[in-house]
């Protein structure tokens, strides 16, 4: 025969141990006897934060593609996540304007860009009123007292002077005149690095003298800081003549171009 109790209040005999049913005890309006609810009996949703322990959800609990964007911390604008030296994510600041990120093989960083075009670049001229008379067979400076660009203003009184250690290209062209007499039998570009005869490129034409000779010639050099290039031009002529460097009224037949190429 079942036995069954019907009352309102069910009063623990003593303070200390509380109440036990079927095994669960009950003490002071809470239940007592640890891991007696499951989870079969939780109501959806009824567990909030203040419920769950600190650390208490471990990658275990987070479905692939669970976390979204909107619960990351904040980041500052243009910083990226990235694997610091103990393998934890840490956040790279952003670089400075047209910097490059760059990689040592062990770290990012940011750094100037490099490779992605000229610079330190400059194009002057001599100008068509700008007629320079040469000695024969003497070398000469030639100037070039005109500039369309010099984007380091590295060029002044016809000389360059290199900003940084680094290779250089650089070309000119000099065209050389001796009238209408057929007189010019030479004409020679020299390139001088630090005041020194460096390169040359010659035209000779003894046997068969011209009136005009336009000779050009491109270079690739290592400079350091505050190297100096020049260009010079060496003539050679029969008899008494007027030898000029000069220009057309239409092109700047006689100029000199460069910029560095890289480290």
């Amino acid at each position: 025969m079942a036995s069954e109790i019907k009352v309102d209040t069910i009063s623990e005999k003593t303070s200390a141990n509380g109440v036990t049913i079927d095994g669960v005890s009950l003490k002071d309006s809470k239940i007592a006897t640890a891991n007696s609810v499951d989870s079969d009996a939780y109501v959806d949703a009824s567990i909030d934060n203040a419920h769950l322990a600190d650390n208490a959800v471990d990658t275990a609990e987070i479905a692939d593609n669970a976390v979204t964007l909107a619960k990351m911390d904040g980041l500052a604008r243009g910083t990226l996540i990235y694997g610091d030296a103990s393998g934890d994510p840490a956040a790279l600041a952003v670089g400075g304007a047209d910097e490059v990120l760059t990689h040592d093989g062990t770290d990012l960083s940011w750094a100037a860009a490099a490779g992605g075009g000229a610079s330190d670049y400059f194009f002057a001229y001599k100008a068509y009123t700008d007629i320079q008379t040469l000695s024969n067979t003497t070398l000469t400076k030639v100037t070039f007292g005109t500039e369309i660009f010099d984007s380091g203003s590295d060029f002044a009184s016809s000389t360059y002077t290199a900003p940084s250690n680094g290779k250089y290209f650089f070309s000119t062209q000099v065209c050389h005149n001796c009238g209408t007499e057929a007189k010019l039998k030479q004409s020679q570009i020299v390139l001088y690095i630090n005041d020194v005869y460096t390169y040359i490129h010659n035209h000779s034409f003894a046997g068969n003298p011209t009136t005009m000779n336009t000779i050009s010639a491109s270079f690739c050099v290592d400079l350091s800081a505050t190297d100096t290039v020049d260009v010079y031009s060496y003539l050679r002529y029969d008899s008494a003549a007027t030898l000029t460097v000069h220009a057309t009224s239409t092109y700047a037949d006689t100029h000199f171009l460069g910029w560095r190429i890289g480290d």
